[in-house]
């Protein structure tokens, strides 16, 4: 398996070819040398590779293999099977994908903060990176101040990641450089959920959230 920081790429795959496959005595694997892009530039990675690969990438990969199934019809069924593997280990971690796979996460938030009630909502605290905010459990009850961690953003709904982006951009106490930093990490990971998300349907048999 590579590094993490040689395999996670922005650049669109745009041409893949299966060089072959790998012998291997833990399990079947393959090699793909793929064309990233304007460019083309080329780069290789085998399906051990697969967790530290752009979650886009996967999408890519499958959908360039499965219009030629049957050629690669073995390559696809392990491709397959590592996704899933990784979804439902991603699963374990995120709240909003585990709500598909209908399972929880197994992952503790950070401990809660000794005063962050006398702290103001909206400020960014770097040193745990964190901010403070307000929200109510139903309508008609009185607002009660939780925290939000940087690193605990899996353990959070989108709509609830939402309000955080949108609670330190109002805050004008802000450090630009600060706002900046915390939200490419929210925005990042709620592009990268939604990759997950519209993804699975194609490779797992999710069951509909019931809904009322």
């Amino acid at each position: 398996m590579k590094p993490h920081y040689e395999t996670w790429i922005t650049h669109k795959i745009v041409v893949v070819k299966v060089i072959g496959p790998i012998k291997s005595e833990s399990f079947p694997n393959a090699k793909f040398k793929v064309a990233r892009g304007s460019t083309c530039q080329t780069y290789e990675f085998t399906l051990a590779d697969l967790p530290c690969l752009n979650p886009h990438d996967w999408m890519v990969l499958y959908n360039m293999l499965l219009r030629e199934k049957e050629k690669y019809g073995l390559v696809m069924s392990h491709l397959q099977l590592m996704i899933k593997s990784n979804i439902r280990e991603v699963g374990l971690m995120d709240v909003d994908i585990a709500a598909v796979l209908r399972q929880k996460p197994n992952v503790v938030p950070k401990e809660t903060l000794k005063d962050y009630e006398k702290l103001k909502p909206g400020k960014i605290y770097k040193e745990g990176w964190f901010v403070v905010y307000t929200s109510r459990d139903r309508p008609g009850v009185e607002c009660r101040k939780s925290h939000f961690h940087l690193e605990d953003k899996h353990l959070y709904t989108t709509s609830c990641l939402e309000f955080i982006l949108d609670l330190v951009t109002k805050f004008k106490g802000n450090h630009k450089d600060d706002v900046k930093c915390f939200s490419d990490m929210i925005v990042w990971y709620i592009q990268v959920r939604k990759l997950l998300l519209c993804f699975m349907p194609k490779i797992y048999e999710v069951q509909k959230r019931i809904t009322n």
